[in-house]
This record gives C-alpha cells, structure tokens and sequence, in this order.
C-alpha cells in the first residue's frame, strides 16, 4: 500500500496500477491521466485537486475502484470487468463521457463527503500477508471464538470503508462492487485446513457470483475427547467444559463481520453440512436469529435435541442424496416433515453424489441452486 502527495498545479500526473496494490494521493494537478489500472487495483485520489484539464482514463478494467472528488470532466476511454469510478459530487457536477463501457462497470455518484475505499494489508494471525481473501479472526481475541472470513476479491479496511449509498435491500451487492451478503458456514471439515478455504474461495467466486462474504466457522476445542464437535443448547450436558454454545457463536460472527465491513442483513445465511448441520438447525431455531434461512446438506436431524415449536415462519433448504450411507435419506425427509409441521417454509432437494460436497457432475450447480432458492423466499 503507498501514500505519497503530488503538488504540482501545471504538473500532469500519469499513473499506471496494476496487480494487487492500493494507492492514496493528495495534492494539486493539472491534469490525471490514468493510463493502465487493472486487477485488483484500489486508487483514492479524493484529496486530489485536479486543474481544467480534468481526468481522463484510457484504461481501466478487472476489480479495479478508483475514487476522485472533483468537479472537472472525466474523460473514460475504455472501462470494463467489475472497474467502478466514484465521485463524490460537487457543487457542479463533472461532465462524464465514455467511449467503451463493457461488462458489469460503472460510474457512481458518491456522497458530498465520501470516505473512499482504501485497500489494506490484513495480517493473518502467523504475521503472514500471503492471502487477504481469507483472514482468520478470533472475536474478543478469544481464542475459541475463531473463524475464517473469506472475500472473493479485495479486503477493505473496516476503519475507513463507506458504501458511496445504502445497501440495495434487493441485492447482495453494495453499489461499491464489494460483496454485502453473508453465508456463515459450520461444516464437518477441518476449517483450519488450507484446503477448505481454497474450496471456500472457489465457492464464493464461482457458486455465488463473488457476491457474498463466507465466514468459516472453527469448533471451539472444549476437551479431548470431546463427543459433540459442536455444541448447543440441546447436546451441552455432554462437553461440560464449554462456557458457550453454538448458537451463540454464529450470532457473534455475525455482529464481527458487520461490525468491519458493510454487510445487507436481508442476504445473511446459515450453511450447514453433515454432523455439523444438526448445529444449523439448531442455530436457525433461536428465538431471535440473524439469518434469513439455511441451507443444509446432508445433515442429520435429532428432534430431541432441537426447539421445533420456533420453526414457523423460518426457511430451509435441505440437500441430500439417496446414495449417501453416512447420514441415512429418511433423516432428511423427516426434517422437511416436521419443520412443515411446525410452519417453517422447506424444500427437499434430491441430489445425485456421495455424502457432503462429494457432488456427482457439477462442483458448483447444487450450491447455486440452494443460494437462489434461499433469495427467492424473501
């Protein structure tokens, strides 16, 4: 990330950005000319002046924000990718022309006082900055309150982000080009495998349209052996140690997340998978709940152990395969059965495959098909 001031009102001040980085100017031009700003390129020159000559942008594409304050003319001759150009408006408004716009860019109107994106290193636990699309956070810098929050593209610093507008409640994407939805997800896993948070970033990239932010929940280890992996409300007599459940976990990752970076509450899902799911269904049956449905594959289903009168009104997703040995098929039907029951909205998916996310076929067509169904009950 580079900081620097450029203070020189007959100075034209030509740029070129590319790759990974993050870039903050201030001071006086008389010209900008952006002559390449592509991948994952951050550039906030609002506290640039710029002089008659105004902006002009002969390439911009990729995930590539650039934000400017300024009331002279932007020139675009060629944006594409998801790039965006935010301006915060002036007593008079810049003239804007583009000559090729292409794919989902844009040019946003920001607010009077826009406090732009700035890219930040995020360091993972180790001191390491190899990846800042999965960054594991401990809640309360408790080390049992762990998880993975993973981005499909860039990490924004919690300190100075603000969507240029409200979160659209109709989509999960900000008018930033960030993601706003959440999925949080309790798997059988070990979440703290490399492994799993490159099948995650894969997930939101190409399963969920880079729209949503996935938080990897990590299992609290309460005692060894421990005979509930996850621990809830209705199975906590058997880990006596644990001074908290997972119901409450989940709730707390989601207070973490919003509290660094925007998020739209309307698009905030539980993911559940195997074992594991049997703490999504209990998570999802709190009386009061963050998330807007769940989506569970391959979970078993344990009556006992959950508060089913609170089901009505909640909505499920439930994916299961007839071959799968592990967690029997009935157990799903029995779930749909009696969270209908209760009132609860539920739809059954048979899927080809093994247990879990061993699919047959597509990698990514079952979760897309469980996400869209999740958007469409709202």
């Amino acid at each position: 990330d580079i900081t620097g001031i450029y203070d020189d009102p007959q100075g034209i001040l030509e740029l070129n950005t590319n790759g990974f980085s993050s870039l903050k100017i201030s001071g006086t031009c008389r010209q900008l000319i952006i002559t390449s700003m592509n991948g994952f390129s951050v550039v906030d020159l609002s506290g640039l002046r710029i002089g008659s000559e105004g902006v002009v942008i002969k390439d911009m594409n990729g995930l590539a924000v650039l934000n400017l304050s300024t009331d002279q003319a932007i020139r675009i001759q060629s944006i594409a990718g998801v790039s965006e150009v935010h301006y915060a408006k002036l007593a008079v408004a810049p003239k804007i022309t583009a000559d090729k716009v292409l794919g989902a860019a844009k040019v946003v109107e920001g607010l009077r006082n826009l406090r732009v994106l700035i890219a930040e290193s995020r360091r993972t636990l180790d001191g390491s900055n190899s990846d800042r699309r999965a960054v594991r956070y401990l809640i309360n810098n408790d080390a049992r309150k762990a998880y993975w929050l993973i981005t499909p593209e860039l990490i924004v610093s919690p300190r100075t982000v603000q969507a240029a507008a409200p979160i659209d409640s109709k989509s999960p994407t900000t008018v930033t080009g960030l993601p706003s939805g959440l999925i949080v997800v309790l798997e059988d896993g070990d979440s703290d495998d490399v492994a799993r948070r490159d099948f995650w970033k894969a997930v939101a990239a190409r399963a969920f349209g880079s729209r949503y932010r996935i938080a990897l929940a990590i299992p609290p280890k309460w005692s060894s052996p421990q005979k509930a992996v996850w621990v809830t409300r209705g199975n906590r007599a058997q880990v006596p140690a644990a001074t908290f459940t997972t119901e409450n976990f989940v709730a707390e990752i989601v207070r973490d997340v919003e509290a660094q970076v925007p998020i739209s509450r309307a698009h905030v899902y539980l993911h559940g998978e195997g074992k594991a799911g049997l703490a999504a269904y209990a998570c999802s049956l709190e009386k009061t709940t963050p998330f807007h449905g769940a989506y569970l594959l391959a979970s078993p289903f344990h009556v006992a152990e959950l508060p089913l009168a609170q089901a009505k009104g909640r909505r499920y997703f439930i994916q299961h395969s007839l071959q799968d040995h592990i967690s029997p098929y009935f157990l799903a039907v029995a779930a749909e059965v009696l969270l209908r029951k209760q009132g609860a909205v539920v739809s059954l998916s048979t899927i080809p495959g093994a247990h879990g996310y061993a699919f047959e076929g597509s990698a990514w067509e079952p979760l897309q098909t469980a996400l869209t169904w999740l958007e469409l009950q709202r």
